[in-house]
């Protein structure tokens, strides 16, 4: 059994695919196994896939190609999970690369720690092509990287949170018995992460954080989260945000949910204004009924709530003015979007 599965959904990537891979290949740490999920790719990404799992040489991890009907980077991960074997996973998208001592630094860490949780931190590219491994930062003293061991991990899922576990989970390494019987929301492309992520907060795993940076996290601007913000975007947040206001349901878990209200969903629906306010007039017709129905749905659960104006715009009131309970960090870029949308006949009314 390898000491860490690494699952990587695959789709069309043909272009970044052999950089992901080879940066695996050149880890300081060996006892791994890679496990691509070909996702329906119609590129030349599942022969690329082949011809790595052939190159079964000492040294080398073994790379598993599993091939599956188009399902999206949730139905990936979850067939990527059945498929593991190791004792810690660590998930990757295809379109990035990795530091060569990632799995080694979160392995030592992990298990120095006892830890079921290991998050570090990325490198984000801004600019296509800018990112690269040349002058990457070596690490004599895996032992001696300073590290926070948290009481409680939820409080570090938030933008202000230093070190902060991020919405994603290609930046974590996992014990693969914590989420054994855990599965990645089906069908939902986007905002994916952030359910399972907080399902994991919410068990309270053992942490150890890790405040360097070990992953490449590149600017692709064909994958799903970079493309134009569409519906079917608006409509996965909207069901990732529904799956944890569910999950969090009970007055076992009030401080919990406070934390989550207050932090991660202000931060997501702040995100999700700043989309749809920076989208065209053709795309913002589309979503703004969407956009309705999603907080209708997040009023009637008492997530939100519809009130009277907060701030008074200079030029004018606006007839409703969504209040987000807890949210007064967001308020003001709330109401800027709308007033927006509102001069332009696409006033967000009341639901």
């Amino acid at each position: 059994m390898p000491k860490i599965s690494v699952i990587i959904p695959v789709y069309n990537v043909e272009k970044f695919l052999p950089a992901c891979l080879d940066s695996l290949f050149n880890q300081t740490f060996k006892d791994f196994e890679i496990i691509c999920v070909n996702d329906g790719s119609t590129d030349g990404s599942g022969k690329i896939l082949l011809d790595y799992s052939s190159r079964n040489t000492p040294g080398h991890p073994q790379v598993r190609p599993v091939f599956q009907r188009n399902q999206g980077i949730s139905g990936a991960r979850n067939s990527g999970l059945e498929e593991a074997t190791g004792e810690y996973i660590l998930f990757m998208d295809s379109d990035d690369f990795v530091h060569p001592q990632l799995l080694e630094i979160a392995y030592t860490h992990a298990k120095k720690n006892n830890a079921e949780l290991t998050s570090f931190d990325f490198f984000r590219e801004m600019v296509p092509g800018e990112l690269t491994l040349d002058g990457a930062k070596t690490y004599d003293d895996i032992n001696g990287i300073k590290t926070v061991v948290p009481n409680n991990p939820l409080k570090y899922f938030k933008p202000s949170a230093e070190p902060r576990i991020y919405y994603n989970v290609w930046s974590k390494l996992i014990k693969h018995s914590f989420i054994r019987k855990m599965q990645f929301l089906p069908d939902v492309g986007y905002c994916e992460d952030m359910h399972f992520v907080a399902c994991m907060l919410k068990r309270k795993p053992k942490t150890v954080l890790i405040p360097e940076k070990l992953y490449f996290y590149r600017k692709n601007e064909s994958s799903v989260t970079n493309v134009n913000f569409s519906e079917k975007h608006l409509e996965a947040h909207h069901r990732a945000l529904a799956a944890v206001r569910d999950e969090f349901r009970g007055e076992e878990y009030k401080d919990e949910w406070d934390f989550i209200l207050k932090n991660t969903f202000a931060d997501i629906l702040g995100k999700v204004v700043k989309k749809i306010e920076n989208s065209d007039l053709e795309h913002k017709n589309r979503l703004l009924p969407i956009w309705r129905g999603m907080l209708s749905d997040l009023v009637k659960t008492k997530c939100i709530t519809w009130g009277q104006e907060v701030v008074k715009p200079k030029k004018r009131f606006l007839p409703y003015i969504f209040t987000a309970k807890h949210h007064k960090r967001i308020l003001p870029q709330l109401e800027r979007a709308l007033y927006e949308s509102s001069r332009k006949q696409m006033t967000l009314s009341r639901v």
